[in-house]
């Protein structure tokens, strides 16, 4: 099992929450290579304490992608969540 070592900085927690998105534009998906691991995944990270679902992906799409804030759309009828163990 490959533990993220970043979890060490967090005082007093077992996991993180994450948001990720899926990100589509003229029939392309956006998927970033992770790498510290070499994973492929949707763009996103954690949420932080106190936010918001909605207010964390609007955070990380800005932070990454360089979008200006009002032009980060999120569709709150497309909701997934998975729990890896």
């Amino acid at each position: 099992m490959n533990i993220d070592p970043r979890l060490t900085e967090i005082d007093n927690a077992l996991y993180r929450i994450a948001t990720r998105a899926l990100v589509i534009k003229d029939n392309r998906v956006l998927v970033v290579h992770e790498k510290d691991d070499g994973w492929w995944s949707f763009q996103g990270g954690g949420i932080d304490y106190g936010e918001s679902i909605h207010d964390a992906l609007v955070r990380e799409v800005v932070d990454e992608l360089g979008v200006i804030q009002e032009h980060a759309t999120v569709d709150e009828s497309l909701v997934f969540i998975s729990i890896v163990q």
